[in-house]
């Protein structure tokens, strides 16, 4: 394989300038080639995926140096792989040689291209000056597009929705899948109506099976544009289509065109016979198809569910045998996905009647899988690692395993390294690394004193001595005594476990049924080796002082003002954040396709139904589905009455990230107080704590 350098510097030298190509459409040879990339994602791991895809990438450009899709896909691999992002420097050095040396817009937008997310202001100026030498490139027009309508830092819609104008003014079927996906954010609602104009009457000529998949881009885009009150006409319309696609669909299909017709049966509000009709079609006719594979989990998971959070342990053990067994079965039925190989590791610490051989079998095939991938995920080899000390098995590997998993956190964050990250995201990925090394120091200084090897705690020292942000004291503190147990300082680790106890807010929930607490564990277990009392336990470890337990799901105040909306709900009335100023306001934000949402809105509805009627409390709810058509059937079907109001582009204007099910208190003067992120399903009376809540915001006192 050629090295970045002699391969750059062919296409440096082997063409004079890059020509203006047609930018409209993907030739039938790269459409062929990335297809080839797009189904080899399906079937080969993440971390090998890159360095597999280089070479036929480099092979392709070789034969086609002028082709931009091609340039797309290549410098983009070097983002998605730490291996080679290392060598990121040189690829810009290179295309940026080239721009400077040809000075052809292909070129300039090329470099231009690499540059975003890493240095958008630089990329933005690249891709002006590529719209410069050449306006009949469309490329630049989509990458602008994009950048000025995503980033919060760069954030320009007026010129997001002017270079989108442009683009389907060059491209006016819209036959791509990237500008119609970004259309949904930076178009205008007439450049929207007019693309969906296009591309419908381009549709209804078409019958080759590729482009007729953008159906699902056009329901997309029609339901967006037109008002409720136009969504039962919409409906008929997609029937029709897909009377007509049924007619024209391939034989074999792919898994995409039975994705498409399913989605338009859940649009139009289809019997659940007629979509289990097409799932059982594309499981019978791609078998070992990704989106098979997703079917099947989801019926597996909906036929044994798993038991209530409060269930016993014996309940639990029973389900996680089974669950275990289903997973077993199903890597025999779908042997090439990849990711479900590592699907049976986090089992392992709950299945004590497990045999070892099988035990260690798993772990085998695991670390085979895993011995060339230098991104091995720290919890999955901190897992691995406590289930080989739990059960005595293999403990001259452990450290190794321990070892990789530090190594695992000291790989680049490249979305660190991107200028386009949000704040708040960039604090959420650093305060999640913080928190992954204190649970590999917790497991490798349990390994140092199991393994009486005491020389593992040099490797975590520097990871817990230094202060720890406030969200991990406990941790810190608890890891700061184990690693004085270690080294035989007594007073110091009886001082530091105490200080990590004292702490806490609240104990652990239990997991699977059955409490599982190693600080706690470890406390006891040092204290009875000192010589203490039962007694003196229960006095040592209780604080002086009764701290207040926080539930999962802690309410926290937003760190920025709500913005006002005039928005419709499913029904087509008009809601706006003013008018209700007077009330305590809780505002759901969810998805038909979150899990937890699903998990959560039963709640909501009941909470709903007790305060419908009162005049100093609202309920209402944000949905940020792209395909809005999905959302009206999904609350008929589960006779939700709660509003609904189809708000992805307000959300994701408003939120730097999205993450769902959120909930937010406003109060009777209209402002956000509150955020409450994720659902915990231990909960035992969501409604009351969410009415309480309300209540608060009001200045009332919660009903008996």
């Amino acid at each position: 394989m050629p090295t970045l350098k002699r391969f750059l510097a062919a296409l440096l030298l082997g063409c004079a300038a890059l020509a203006a190509q047609p930018s409209c459409s993907i030739s039938p040879d790269t459409q062929a080639h990335l297809d080839a990339l797009d189904k080899g994602r399906e079937t080969i791991p993440s971390y090998e995926y890159a360095l597999w895809a280089r070479p036929k990438l480099e092979k392709w450009l070789a034969a086609a140096p002028e082709d931009i899709d091609l340039h797309r896909c290549y410098i983009e691999l070097f983002t998605q792989d730490v291996r080679l992002y290392r060598e990121f420097p040189a690829l810009r050095e290179r295309y940026r040689q080239r721009a400077e040396t040809r000075k052809d817009a292909v070129s300039v937008y090329l470099y231009g291209f690499l540059l975003q997310r890493f240095n958008t202001a630089e990329s933005v100026r690249q891709l002006e000056r590529a719209k410069e030498l050449d306006p009949k490139l469309s490329y630049p027009y989509v990458s602008l597009s994009s950048i000025l309508s995503r980033s919060a830092k760069f954030k320009d819609e007026a010129k997001a929705a002017g270079n989108m104008a442009k683009y389907f003014e060059l491209c006016p079927t819209g036959f791509e899948v990237n500008p119609l996906y970004i259309l949904l954010r930076a178009g205008t609602p007439e450049l929207q109506a007019r693309v969906a104009h296009n591309l419908r009457q381009a549709l209804e000529a078409e019958t080759a099976p590729r482009k007729l998949l953008f159906y699902e881009r056009l329901w997309r885009l029609e339901f967006r544009i037109r008002p409720m009150s136009e969504h039962a006409e919409l409906r008929k319309q997609i029937a029709a289509d897909l009377q007509r696609l049924e007619k024209l669909t391939p034989k074999p299909a792919s898994p995409e065109w039975y994705d498409m017709l399913i989605n338009g049966h859940k649009q139009v509000g289809s019997s659940k016979e007629i979509i289990t009709a097409l799932e059982d079609r594309l499981i019978r006719e791609q078998p070992a198809s990704q989106r098979a594979f997703s079917l099947a989990s989801r019926r597996t998971y909906e036929e044994k569910k798993p038991p209530a959070p409060t269930a016993t342990a014996a309940e639990w053990d029973v389900w996680l045998e089974q669950n275990f067994a289903r997973q077993e079965e199903m890597l025999r039925q779908y042997p090439g996905i990849p990711y479900l190989k590592d699907s049976l590791l986090p089992y392992l610490r709950y299945l004590p009647k497990l045999p070892d051989a099988r035990v260690l079998e798993i772990v085998n095939e695991w670390e085979k899988r895993n011995a060339r991938n230098p991104d091995v995920s720290s919890s999955i080899a901190v897992t691995v690692a406590d289930v080989l000390m739990q059960r005595g098995l293999a403990l001259d590997r452990v450290p190794v395993l321990l070892e990789t998993a530090a190594k695992s956190l000291d790989a680049p964050n490249i979305m660190l390294d991107m200028d386009e990250t949000s704040d708040q995201a960039r604090k959420i990925m650093i305060d999640y690394k913080l928190r992954q090394r204190q649970l590999v120091a917790e497991a490798t200084l349990r390994a140092a004193r199991l393994l009486k090897r005491p020389e593992l705690a040099a490797r975590v020292r520097a990871q817990i001595e230094p202060p720890a942000p406030e969200g991990l004291k406990t941790e810190r503190l608890a890891n700061l005594a184990r690693l004085a147990e270690v080294e035989g300082r007594t007073a110091d680790a009886l001082a530091y476990y105490q200080a990590a106890l004292h702490s806490r807010k609240k104990d652990p929930d239990p997991v699977y049924g059955r409490v599982v607490d190693p600080l706690m564990e470890d406390a006891r277990r040092f204290w009875k080796s000192t010589g203490g009392t039962d007694v003196a336990w229960e006095m040592w470890r209780k604080p002086a002082v009764n701290i207040q337990s926080s539930e999962k799901g802690t309410w926290e105040r937003p760190t920025q003002r709500i913005v006002g909306f005039d928005l419709p709900d499913l029904t087509g009335k008009r809601w706006q954040l003013k008018s209700m100023e007077g009330k305590a306001v809780l505002i759901n934000v969810w998805a038909t396709w979150c899990g937890p949402c699903q998990t959560e809105l039963p709640h909501l509805q009941k909470l709903y139904e007790q305060v419908k009627d009162r005049s100093d409390i609202a309920i209402l709810s944000l949905n940020i589905d792209s395909d809005i058509g999905l959302v009206g059937p999904f609350v008929k079907e589960k006779k939700y009455t709660f509003p609904v109001l189809p708000a992805e582009r307000y959300v994701t204007i408003l939120l730097e990230s999205v993450g769902v099910p959120q909930n937010w208190i406003i109060d009777a003067q209209g402002k956000w107080q509150w955020v409450q992120m994720g659902f915990n399903p231990a909960e035992t009376d969501w409604e009351r704590t969410v009415l309480t809540k309300l209540m608060e915001n009001r200045n009332l006192k919660a009903a008996p």
